[in-house]
């Protein structure tokens, strides 16, 4: 799966492809060129529902 990481030093935005099993040992390893490390940027589209009092922080409404 292909993975957007973001250069802690110069802040470039890379995409990085890893496999799904390999993920979990592979994500901290990521540097950019400049030698600076990656960190994943987390890629949000849509909205969230909650199920259950308290959820989203409140204790009514179910949509953040």
């Amino acid at each position: 799966m292909k993975y957007l990481f973001e250069c802690g030093t110069c802040r470039k935005t890379t995409e990085i492809d890893i496999k799904l099993e390999s993920y979990d040992s592979e994500k901290e390893r990521q540097r950019c060129s400049c030698g600076g490390k990656m960190k994943r940027v987390i890629e949000w589209q849509g909205y969230a529902r909650g199920s259950g009092q308290g959820w989203c922080g409140k204790s009514t409404g179910d949509t953040i």
